[in-house]
């Protein structure tokens, strides 16, 4: 009696403006904001933006997205931002360079980079084979003070060893490094 029913599923959500200077002022004044990592990812607008630097939060970039539109200039990306390769949703590089369609502009623009910057210690050209170590590379020449690479990353691993595809409900966060 008088208690509020959770609905079963949320087919009839709805947006409820959040309250994000409050929700985030009571998190940093009992964490500080150093435990924190914006997952500013997609589009922003910039409300997002204007929270995340007020709170002087880190923001994200991923490396596999950088390659889309232009050729990145690394070096020049924001110190505070944490510069990850791929996180725990993206194909692994290995994976993501093998289904980059031949004429992508994706790798068109790795191709560039490659050439224009002289990453020649990885041995040829963009490949399979070889694209963990590029990308390690450019990740490692960027402005950003922080660079995550995924195990599956350092090893050069295929697909096989993805951590989530999302959207799917089963088979996910099953990959383990083994001794």
């Amino acid at each position: 009696q008088g208690m509020c029913q959770t609905p079963s599923n949320a087919k009839q959500g709805h947006w409820v403006p959040a309250l994000p200077r409050q929700f985030f002022s009571r998190l940093v004044e009992r964490f500080g904001n150093e435990r924190f990592i914006a997952e500013d990812l997609g589009i922003l607008n910039n409300d997002v933006c204007e929270i995340r630097d007020s709170f002087g939060f880190p923001g994200m970039i991923v490396l596999q997205f950088c390659f889309e539109d232009s050729i990145p200039k690394v070096h020049e990306y924001p110190a505070d931002r944490w510069l990850y390769t791929g996180t725990h949703d993206n194909s692994t590089l290995r994976g993501w360079f093998e289904a980059l369609p031949i004429d992508s502009a994706s790798r068109r623009n790795l191709n560039d980079y490659y050439r224009q910057n002289k990453l020649y210690d990885c041995h040829g050209s963009p490949n399979a084979e070889n694209i963990s170590c590029i990308m390690r590379h450019i990740a490692l020449k960027s402005g950003c003070n922080t660079v995550i690479i995924p195990f599956q990353d350092l090893l050069g691993l295929d697909d096989s060893a993805r951590m989530n595809i999302p959207g799917t409900a089963l088979g996910n966060w099953q990959w383990r490094m083994l001794p």
